[in-house]
C-alpha cells in the first residue's frame, strides 16, 4: 500500500574518492621525481639540479596540502594553481630538462576549473605561457622559440583547458542528477507522510467517533435499559478492536517495512460499515447500480475511506436521522454519493477536525477523480466522488 523506508544510496564500489586522489597524487609525484631523473640524466648527462628538483615538486606538495582532499582542511584551488604555475614558468624558463614535471601543472588547471574558478584559470594558463616564452627569450635570446614550438605549447594548453572544462561539465551533470534525484526522494516522502498522516486520521476519526457516541448512550441507558448498554459496550468493543487492528496494520509497514497484518479496506467491507454507523443511532441505506465487481486495490481502498469519513463527519457534525449512500458501479467510473438531513455548515466543528474533506478530495484527485462537497437546500449535506475504475499512473 505503502512505504516510509528512506531511500538507501547506492552501493559505492571501489576504494573511496580520497583513497583514489592520494593514490593519484602518489603516482603523479614518482612519475614526477623519476621522471625528471632520468630525463636530466639522458639530455645533460648529468646530476639533476636541487633547485630543479625542488621546482617540480612544489605542484604534488601544494596539491596535499590545499587539494581536493587537503591535510590542512582547507582547499585553496586557486593559490595551488598560481604557486604551481609560477614554479614551472621557472623550472622551463631557467632551461631545465624537458620531463614530465608539468603533469602537476596540469592536474592543478583541471582542479581549479572544476572548483569553479574557470576565469582566473585561463587568464593565469595563458599569463603563465607568455611569461614561460619571455623568461626563456630573455635568457636565450639567441635560442628564440619556433612558430612549430610556440603551436605545440599552445595546443597543450588548448588541450588541458578543454579536457578541465569537459569534466566540470561532467561533474555538474552528476550534481545536478543527485540534487534532482535528493528532490524526488524528499517529494515522495512527504507524499508517503501524508499518506499514512490520512491512513491514520481517517482509521481512528472513524472509530473514535463510533466509540464516542456508543459510550454516551451507554451511560445514558445504563440504568434505565441495561441491555441496550450492552449492546452499546459491543459495539465499542468492536470498533476499539478494529481501531487497534488498523493501527497496528500501519504501525508494521512503519516498522522495517513489514507487510500490513490486515488485508487492505475495500468496498466489500462497506456493509459493515453501514452497521456499525447504524448502531450510532442512524438509519443508514445503501443503494448499488450498475454490475458490482473487484476494482483494483487503490479504487477500493480510496472508495471505502471517502465514504468512511463521509460517515464519520455525519456522525460527529450533522446530528442527523439518516444518511444515503449510493455507488454507481459505471464501465470507467466509480461514483460515490453519501447525503444526510442533518444540519449542514450550520454543524459547529470539533476542535483539532477540518482536514476530512480536504483529506477525501486529496484521495479522489491522487487516483484523477474529482470530489465534492456542500450543504443541501434546507438541510442536509452532501459529500459526491467520482473515482476512475482504471486509476492513472
Amino acid at each position: 500500500m505503502y512505504t516510509t523506508d528512506d531511500e538507501e544510496p547506492a552501493p559505492r564500489y571501489g576504494p573511496p574518492p580520497a583513497v583514489m586522489w592520494f593514490v593519484v597524487l602518489a603516482v603523479v609525484t614518482l612519475v614526477q621525481w623519476f621522471g625528471t631523473w632520468a630525463a636530466t640524466m639522458w639530455q645533460t648527462h648529468g646530476m639533476p639540479r636541487p633547485l630543479a628538483m625542488v621546482l617540480i615538486m612544489v605542484g604534488p606538495v601544494l596539491l596535499l596540502l590545499f587539494g581536493p582532499v587537503p591535510l590542512t582542511r582547507r582547499r585553496l584551488p586557486v593559490l595551488v594553481f598560481a604557486v604551481t604555475a609560477v614554479a614551472m614558468v621557472l623550472y622551463y624558463g631557467l632551461g631545465f630538462p624537458y620531463g614530465p614535471g608539468v603533469i602537476s601543472f596540469f592536474l592543478t588547471v583541471v582542479v581549479a576549473v572544476v572548483s569553479g574558478h574557470r576565469l582566473v584559470t585561463w587568464v593565469g594558463a595563458w599569463c603563465a605561457e607568455a611569461a614561460y616564452f619571455g623568461l626563456s627569450l630573455g635568457l636565450r635570446p639567441q635560442q628564440p622559440p619556433t612558430l612549430g614550438y610556440v603551436g605545440a605549447h599552445v595546443a597543450w594548453l588548448l588541450v588541458v583547458l578543454g579536457l578541465a572544462e569537459l569534466i566540470r561539465q561532467r561533474r555538474e551533470r552528476i550534481l545536478e542528477n543527485v540534487r534532482t534525484r535528493r528532490e524526488e526522494h524528499r517529494l515522495r516522502a512527504t507524499e508517503e507522510r501524508l499518506t499514512i498522516a490520512q491512513e491514520l486520521h481517517d482509521v481512528l476519526a472513524h472509530n473514535i467517533s463510533m466509540i464516542n457516541v456508543q459510550a454516551g448512550v451507554g451511560l445514558h441507558l445504563m440504568d434505565e435499559q441495561p441491555e441496550q448498554a450492552r449492546t452499546a459496550l459491543s459495539a465499542i468493543k468492536q470498533a476499539s478492536a478494529e481501531a487497534l487492528g488498523e493501527l497496528r496494520s500501519v504501525l508494521d509497514v512503519l516498522r522495517a517495512g513489514e507487510a500490513p497484518r490486515n488485508p487492505t479496506p475495500s468496498l466489500t467491507g462497506l456493509d459493515l460499515l453501514a452497521d456499525r454507523t447504524r448502531a450510532a443511532g442512524l438509519r443508514v441505506d445503501v443503494d448499488y447500480t450498475g454490475e458490482r465487481r473487484t476494482l483494483p486495490a487503490p479504487v477500493e481502498l480510496a472508495a471505502f475511506r471517502i465514504v468512511q469519513e463521509a460517515l464519520t463527519n455525519v456522525v460527529k457534525h450533522a446530528a442527523a436521522s439518516t444518511v444515503r449512500i449510493a455507488l454507481d458501479y459505471g464501465e470507467h467510473v466509480l461514483s460515490l454519493l453519501v447525503e444526510d438531513d442533518g444540519r449542514g455548515h450550520t454543524a459547529p466543528r470539533l476542535p483539532g477536525t477540518g482536514s476530512g474533506i480536504e483529506g477525501m478530495r486529496r484521495r479522489a484527485t491522487a487516483l484523477g477523480g474529482t470530489l465534492e462537497a456542500d450543504a443541501l437546500d434546507g438541510a442536509g449535506f452532501r459529500v459526491a466522488a467520482t473515482v476512475p475504475t482504471e486509476p492513472k499512473a
